[in-house]
């Protein structure tokens, strides 16, 4: 019933040029198998730092990234660029 899920809208509209039923039983036999891979903590190279620090939000919260900016109501709510 749900199968329409597995498919592309490319491969919905040209559905009679595609064996549909074989691309769904693929693809959801390729969800089962992912389902029981857990992902990697990260992709590409570790960092330098150390990651028990909090994560990348705690960072950016400790070197005042995420603090509101010093200006009026009129230039914050103006648009440049």
């Amino acid at each position: 019933m749900n199968d329409v899920f597995y498919l592309t809208p490319e491969e919905l509209q040209n559905g009679r040029d595609a064996p549909l039923k074989s691309l769904v039983a693929e693809r959801k036999a390729q969800m089962e198998h992912f389902s029981h891979i857990t992902p990697a903590p990260m992709l590409g190279t570790p960092p330098a730092f150390d990651m028990g620090d909090g994560g990348p939000m705690m960072r950016a919260m400790v070197k005042g990234e995420m603090t509101a900016p010093n200006t009026s109501p009129r230039q914050a709510n103006m648009v440049q660029g």
